[in-house]
């Protein structure tokens, strides 16, 4: 109720446009999304952003099959979900620790190399800490599932990056990383 109270006071003096789910809102330095549950107070230019990454996702994700394979038992699990991510454009891949992510990350970019040994494959987390744990994670479920294989090899080449050291680095035509320049790679896996 405060948080409503202080968001209308700004409101008549133009400090705070109010989003209530119509483009654009009133110009103003802030935004008050009525939209979500509960009221969520942003810097204009981070509303924006916010909302073109996330009409970005909903493109990527609405390009897939949508096909859902049928899961014949619990251990089946890990594969149905890598096969329903070779087949969509935006996967999201969650559980807690020790939940099998990576296996199934791993299975993931296995098939994709399978249908294309030449595919840029990235990986990036957000520390250092986390994209090292990320590449030797990688590694080790390359070693154990596909020793002595093409698909097994490039995943063994894989280095993972920090997200800012990813989108600080030039691409090969000179350009950084952006709306304009998107990353050059055709699989982007970016840990938590």
């Amino acid at each position: 109720a405060l948080l409503g109270e202080l968001v209308e006071r700004f409101a008549q003096c133009g400090l705070i446009s109010v989003f209530d789910g119509i483009f654009p809102p009133k110009e103003a330095p802030l935004v008050a999304d009525a939209v979500q549950n509960g009221m969520r107070v942003y810097a204009e230019r981070s509303f924006y952003e916010e909302h073109r990454l996330a009409e970005k996702v909903v493109r990527l994700a609405s390009n897939g099959t949508g096909k859902t394979p049928p899961a014949k038992d619990e251990a089946d699990k890990p594969r149905r979900a890598a096969e329903l991510a070779v087949n969509e454009h935006f996967v999201v891949v969650s559980g807690g620790p020790g939940t099998g992510k990576t296996t199934i990350v791993t299975s993931i970019l296995a098939g994709l190399l399978k249908e294309n040994i030449h595919r840029r494959v990235v990986l990036a987390a957000p520390t250092g800490k986390a994209a090292g744990r990320m590449q030797q994670a990688v590694h080790e479920q390359a070693k154990r599932r596909f020793a002595d294989s093409a698909v097994g090899d490039k995943l063994l080449g894989l280095q993972a990056s920090t997200i800012h050291r990813l989108l600080l680095t030039k691409q090969d035509d000179g350009s950084r990383p952006g709306p304009e320049a998107p990353l050059d790679c055709d699989v982007l896996v970016v840990d938590e």
